[in-house]
């Protein structure tokens, strides 16, 4: 249970915050901890601190986003195979393609092209093996529809 903040120590709270977003600015451009610290009104240990904890802010906000981001792609990517996968199983050659090509950009999303397994490799392997089976099973009937004669008017028509 969190325990609710008074209006002083939200004030306060809200003030080391935009203190330490001011000491990571002044970093960034360049300053030394002296120089931040005697800015802001505090120590050079503060300031220190100050630009630490922010920079950790920082990058777990980057974190979170690309995290975000990746569900995201993950999410829109999987829709799209379903929609496609649809077309598959009717003997369309372009979604065939366009299957393969969206399994191929998966595995390089879930980073399994190359390098099997830097976050869950039981995960990323099953990705990786459900990919290459759906790949095959494409290649496979494609290579079936291209074999089949072409009929045109009634006519057969020799495949090349």
């Amino acid at each position: 249970m969190t325990k609710r903040q008074t209006p002083d120590q939200q004030r306060r709270e809200l003030a080391i915050n935009d203190r330490r977003a001011q000491a990571l600015e002044l970093f960034s451009t360049g300053k030394t901890y002296r120089e931040i610290a005697e800015q802001l009104g505090t120590t050079p240990a503060v300031a220190y601190t100050d630009v630490r904890a922010e920079a950790q802010a920082a990058a777990q906000r980057r974190a979170e986003l690309g995290d975000s981001a990746l569900d995201i792609l993950i999410e829109r990517s999987e829709r799209l195979y379903a929609r496609i996968w649809k077309e598959v199983d009717r003997g369309s050659i372009r979604a065939m393609e366009a299957a393969i090509k969206l399994l191929e950009r998966q595995a390089k999303l879930y980073r399994v092209e190359d390098t099997p397994a830097q976050v869950n490799q039981t995960v990323i392997v099953a990705h990786r093996e459900q990919i290459d089976r759906d790949i095959a099973t494409i290649r496979d009937r494609l290579t079936q529809l291209q074999q089949q004669p072409t009929v045109v008017d009634g006519t057969v028509e020799e495949t090349p």
